[in-house]
């Protein structure tokens, strides 16, 4: 980042039209050009490694470009989760897994034990359920109640979802 701030810094004080500003503006789009590969590098190698160790693979459906109008974009930009996301889709597609989109709501207020969905079983990383006392990391409850989801084979009598991570 700090090189791409300095290239750019400098075609902007190169005068317009000149041989010197055209070289500048090459050497920025050189740097941008090895960016997007190594980050599509990235999502490849990851993607594959996925596919190759799962059957089934479930994320939440995000809404990228909502999320990106948030003081959170340009890490959730470089990131490039949709791109990540249509490559897996393809990698699992052509290798006979299963990708499951799961809609986001509540799969980080819902207690997995319990089913019981508050605002307050969230505090930052830990997950408290008001209801029946169970604890864990919040990721790792999202993670189950994604999975849960992802799984409906998986509910036991009463209707809540208990798939093993």
């Amino acid at each position: 980042m700090k090189k791409l701030r300095v290239q750019q810094r400098t075609v902007s004080r190169r005068k317009r039209g000149g041989n010197r500003r055209r070289k500048a503006v090459q050497q920025v789009a050189k740097t941008h050009r090895k960016i997007r590969r190594s980050r599509q590098d990235f999502h490849h190698k990851t993607a594959r490694k996925l596919v190759n160790e799962h059957d089934l693979i479930a994320h939440e459906d995000l809404k990228v470009s909502n999320m990106v109008q948030s003081n959170l974009s340009r890490s959730i930009s470089d990131v490039g989760w949709s791109a990540f996301f249509d490559i897996l889709r393809g990698k699992a597609e052509s290798a006979g897994r299963v990708v499951v989109r799961v809609p986001p709501q509540y799969t980080s207020q819902r207690c997995h034990a319990c089913g019981h969905t508050c605002r307050e079983n969230r505090n930052n990383e830990m997950f408290r359920c008001v209801s029946c006392g169970h604890e864990d990391h919040a990721d790792w409850n999202a993670a189950k109640n994604i999975l849960g989801r992802a799984v409906p084979s998986a509910l036991n009598g009463s209707g809540v979802a208990h798939a093993v991570v």
